[in-house]
């Protein structure tokens, strides 16, 4: 198994759990979910900062190891905690938990798709777009009609390709197009 897979499936088995807590917790109760964003947050912003200046705090150091890229240091973790705060601010939770949960499952399985078997693109490849575009579909049918799923998905997956900070991106632009398309 190539080195940069096993990295990577650490990274987005944490960013898959913690999106799935994220999306329950918001969706039992909107203010402990909102709540724990908040903390999340507002804990990581300190460490991110204090970690670009300096070494990374002992008490986040192994953490760190297992669920950032090289030179990251946190900046990952935070915009996805941001990105999912960002959207249970603005839209209901019949909009923001989707984008939450596409956030989560379909670009952890795009990452996996294009490590494993891309072969076109520079950093992100079509195979693992055309992962996220199938794996958006699941998810997105959960909640919506599959005509839905499937003109949403593919947008988002478009989107994803061509964006660098996908883990803002991606469940704003989910939950912006689910909103404001009449399908």
């Amino acid at each position: 198994m190539n080195e940069k897979f096993k990295k990577e499936d650490k990274r987005k088995l944490f960013h898959l759990i913690l999106g799935i807590i994220i999306g329950v917790f918001v969706g039992l109760d909107r203010l402990i979910g909102l709540v724990l964003l908040l903390a999340l947050f507002f804990w990581g912003v300190p460490h991110y900062i204090y970690s670009k200046k300096r070494q990374t705090p002992i008490t986040l150091k192994r953490i760190m190891e297992i669920v950032e890229r090289e030179g990251k240091k946190g900046e990952g973790a935070l915009t996805f905690v941001l990105g999912c705060l960002i959207v249970v601010l603005i839209f209901p939770n019949d909009f923001s938990i989707p984008g939450i949960f596409v956030l989560a499952f379909s670009d952890a399985i795009a990452s996996m798709v294009g490590i494993l078997h891309g072969k076109r693109g520079k950093n992100k490849t079509v195979e693992g777009s055309i992962a996220f575009f199938l794996a958006s579909i699941v998810v997105l049918n959960f909640f919506f009609s599959f005509y839905m799923a499937v003109v949403v998905g593919f947008l988002v997956a478009v989107i994803e390709y061509y964006v660098k900070r996908d883990n803002l991106i991606i469940p704003f632009s989910t939950s912006l197009l689910v909103y404001i398309l009449p399908i």
